[in-house]
């Protein structure tokens, strides 16, 4: 019998604790860890296609297999494109739909919006659809499974993201600003792809936040911006600066498989779990500002997205109208 322990360890998100553990025990029952399962099919394609249950790397082997494709043709088909919504909802049209995998958190969202691949779930468990979306169930993972490790919240407690350090002696409150700039390839993250609508999202992003009083606290994959950053909020005369940094290597952890991707995971680490508690954030068009963004206590508060200039994001319709492709 595996033993899930849970340590309550923030009182930051413990308003949603109690909230959570009834959607925690339900997906304990219903998913288990590195194992597909399939649908049960409710047609007459009970001779072609069968109900699969495999480790995740012999599963991977098997569907680029001929003969897969030859026995379970349609069972092939929709593997192939777990994520397209299209073929999806003709899916549900021909199977009882009880588990959907995407191949990327980002899309979960875009599934969810659709109640009708949901609908065995509701009947069987009246799980509704808003309690499955990515904003409550990231946020539950993460606070019940994700704990820092005690040097990294060292590091964290340090870093004073609400108050200006107690030695510069001054009681200051003020809202914690947040801006998470994604550049794309640059030559601090050379292997990242290219994204063509963010020449002036430095400059528009970091002007946007020193407009505004209270902590800013900036996360960036280029070391270009870095520097920016600390040029536009600059002191004078030993003031207190206004800018927080984490030091570290910065990388794409999921681009750098070398000694690169292990040196930045700690950076990573600590600028996530930082995006989290921000008043006000500007996010860029990317799963990591989105799903720290989410795990504060009212996600769309003051929440905004760079795509062509500064967008307000006041729910989960709002971030998904603008798309990668144009952001």
């Amino acid at each position: 019998m595996k033993v899930l322990r849970i340590i309550y360890y923030s009182s930051y998100h413990r308003r949603r604790r109690k909230y959570y553990l009834f959607l925690l025990l339900f997906i304990i029952l219903i998913v288990t860890p590195y194992t597909f399962y399939w649908c049960v099919e409710i047609n007459a394609y009970n001779s072609d296609i069968k109900i699969f249950k495999r480790d995740v790397e012999k599963f991977r082997h098997e569907t680029q297999n001929d003969d897969l494709e030859r026995v379970h043709p349609i069972l092939a088909k929709y593997i192939q494109s777990p994520y397209n919504i299209n073929i999806l909802k003709s899916y549900h049209e021909e199977y009882s739909v009880l588990y959907i995998q995407t191949n990327n958190i980002a899309y979960f969202d875009l599934i969810a919006r659709y109640p009708e691949l949901y609908k065995s779930l509701f009947n069987r468990f009246r799980l509704k659809q808003e309690h499955i979306h990515i904003i409550t169930l990231y946020p539950l993972f993460y606070e019940l499974l994700i704990k820092l490790k005690p040097h990294l919240q060292e590091k964290f407690d340090r870093l004073n993201l609400h108050k200006y350090p107690q030695d510069m002696n001054i009681d200051d409150d003020s809202p914690l600003l947040c801006g998470h700039l994604r550049i794309g390839r640059n030559p601090s993250n050379p292997k990242d792809v290219v994204f063509p609508h963010r020449e002036s999202m430095n400059t528009t992003v970091l002007k946007f936040l020193l407009s505004r009083p209270g902590r800013v606290f900036i996360t960036t994959d280029s070391g270009e911006v870095q520097q920016l950053a600390r040029k536009l909020f600059a002191t004078k005369n030993n003031e207190p600066s206004r800018l927080i940094e984490i030091n570290g290597t910065i990388a794409h952890i999921d681009r750098d498989w070398n000694y690169l991707g292990c040196e930045s995971l700690e950076k990573t680490i600590l600028d996530f779990h930082a995006l989290s508690y921000c008043h006000l954030a500007v996010i860029s068009k990317s799963s990591f500002g989105h799903l720290a963004a989410m795990r504060r206590i009212n996600p769309y508060e003051e929440l905004y997205l760079y795509c062509e200039g500064i967008k307000k994001i006041n729910n989960a319709d709002d971030y998904n109208s603008y798309k990668y492709s144009t952001c």
